[in-house]
């Protein structure tokens, strides 16, 4: 678990985290435990005590010389709980099946990663490597401990995941680029702005097995049972699209989107409604919410909400992403309405503020509609727009906010 940014890193606060540790575990830590830890932790934060100053990395060198007698010397390459208690003389707790202790994460970026604020200080709940498959969701000190240092540090960022490797690598192999914060991933367990919230609570459990309101208007979101990711990447795609985030395990082997980029981000890179496929099909609301375009999952993820006021209204959706098709017209139709035994509803979905261009989008889809259809027209919009509302063609314009 990854705590960035706290309010203080001084010796005081690692005390406090120690002493929380111990008290949701249950454990023993006497003074001199915790002056140790303190003072080695302090070390590390200054960035005098990288782990090849403890012990030197394993090498593809070294391979060829790997034999049962190094094994122990193979294993204490590792840089884990065991290994960090014993070379770096920290306090280590076992708590059921699970070890843990308190660590620093890249200080004075010693990882050569430069990411956008590397300078901040990140404190780590560290785990025996049992968490990355074994479930976690059951060990309830697990989860006070995380409350618990979230108090004392207050930090910006809380994540947890079995490994940061593959994302410290797209860094390393800038398939992310620096502007972007390693904390702003989805990973397995992430606590989000619940304002960052895009659908509704009873769709984000369908997602995430685990949902817990915390303090200061957060969320904890936890995707799977361990700290391991998903299987598929796409189940990581889709969930992390639901708080607008990109999920770590889609830079595995692929680049950062780059309609998420930070400059980009409030910018709309959409095509909205969706033209219509070759193959005369529209894409699926589930396809545009792993869209890399930013404006494109926004769009998608509003259009779910729509579809909800719309039933809460007493309305009945009968489909989402219609196309459209003659040999005159080829347009996709956000919701349409089942209103029988009259004629179907077409609904228009726009989440981002009405301006010219896009007014004059919504007006072209209209004659494009009109062309092969009489269809009563409901605008579903995330700002009211009195030019918008004059249209003859709409029926309504239901403001509903993103």
């Amino acid at each position: 678990m990854y705590f960035s940014g706290p309010r203080d890193a001084g010796s005081a606060v690692v005390r406090e985290l120690l002493l929380a540790l111990a008290s949701t575990t249950g454990s023993a830590i006497d003074a001199d435990a915790t002056a140790r830890h303190a003072d080695a932790l302090a070390a590390r934060l200054a960035g005098e005590a990288p782990w090849s100053r403890f012990e030197r990395p394993w090498t593809r060198e070294d391979d060829a010389l790997l034999s049962d007698p190094r094994e122990s010397r193979f294993n204490a390459s590792f840089y884990n709980v065991e290994n960090a208690g014993r070379r770096r003389g920290y306090w280590t707790v076992q708590s059921g099946p699970f070890m843990a202790t308190l660590d620093a994460f890249n200080p004075h970026d010693e990882l050569s990663l430069g990411y956008r604020g590397v300078e901040v200080p990140t404190f780590v709940l560290l785990l025996s490597s049992g968490a990355l498959n074994q479930e976690v969701s059951g060990q309830l000190w697990f989860y006070e401990t995380m409350r618990r240092w979230d108090e004392i540090l207050r930090p910006e960022s809380v994540v947890g995941t079995g490994s940061i490797a593959s994302v410290a690598r797209a860094y390393a192999e800038q398939r992310v680029p620096s502007s972007v914060s390693p904390w702003s991933f989805l990973f397995p367990i992430t606590v989000v702005d619940s304002q960052d919230i895009r659908c509704s609570t009873k769709d984000l459990k369908k997602t995430f097995p685990i949902v817990t309101p915390w303090s200061r208007g957060r969320t904890l979101l936890q995707l799977t049972p361990g700290l391991a990711p998903p299987v598929r990447v796409t189940q990581s795609r889709l969930a992390a699209r639901l708080v607008g985030r990109v999920a770590a395990e889609e830079v595995r082997e692929g680049h950062y989107p780059p309609g998420f980029l930070p400059a980009s981000h409030t910018a709309s890179a959409a095509v909205w409604p969706t033209p219509v496929m070759d193959d005369d099909n529209a894409p699926t609301s589930i396809a545009l919410m792993a869209a890399p375009e930013g404006g494109l999952v926004r769009q998608a993820l509003y259009q779910m909400k729509a579809s909800d006021v719309l039933q809460s209204r007493s309305h009945t959706i009968r489909a989402l992403q219609v196309p459209f098709v003659s040999d005159r017209v080829r347009i996709t139709i956000p919701i349409v309405l089942d209103r029988e035994p009259q004629i179907d509803a077409c609904v228009y979905t726009q989440c981002e503020p009405w301006t010219p261009a896009r007014i004059a989008d919504l007006r072209a889809w209209l004659v494009e509609l009109r062309v092969e259809s009489d269809s009563p027209v409901i605008v579903v919009a995330s700002h009211h727009s009195a030019e918008v509302a004059a249209l003859p063609e709409v029926e309504e314009l239901l403001v509903v906010a993103a």
